[in-house]
Formats: C-alpha cells, sequence, structure tokens
C-alpha cells in the first residue's frame, strides 16, 4: 500500500500505511475542530487495523471510510 497522509474536508488528518506484520493496514484519524489551532491535541482521535484486503476501499472510497469509523461509538473493553 501507497502510505496515505493527508487533510480531508471536515477537519481530518488522516495517516495509513502497512502494518509491521504485513497483514494489516494501519489507520489513524484525528479530528480538529474548525478554526481550531493545530498546536493543540485533537478533538478526536481513533485508529484502526484493518485487512489488507481493505485497501480497494480505503484508497478509493476513503473519505466514507473516514466518516464511517468516525462515527461509530466507542468500544468499551471489558474486563
Amino acid at each position: 500500500m501507497t502510505e496515505i497522509n493527508t487533510w480531508m474536508a471536515g477537519g481530518y488528518k488522516v495517516r495509513a500505511f502497512d502494518w509491521i506484520d504485513g497483514k494489516n493496514i494501519y489507520l489513524h484519524i484525528e479530528y480538529y475542530h474548525p478554526g481550531a489551532s493545530l498546536s493543540r491535541p485533537p478533538a478526536r482521535e481513533k485508529s484502526f487495523l484493518l485487512p489488507l484486503s481493505e485497501e480497494p476501499k480505503i484508497k478509493n472510497f476513503l473519505h466514507s471510510v473516514v466518516i464511517g469509523l468516525m462515527e461509530m461509538p466507542d468500544v468499551q473493553t471489558v474486563k
């Protein structure tokens, strides 16, 4: 996969690259409120490991993937 490091409409900073295991893609998304200073932490951020088979979707539909993942509720880990 070609590395992705870009800003997207809506205030999203997106970075994606092949994970070290060679079987997954690491996707990191940061959301900044409009007009917010970049010297401050993002308002929200999430990271995902996606199967390498999802690469065509990430490349062709990046904005939709980002919006869909960021709108998912956070999962609580049960101990």
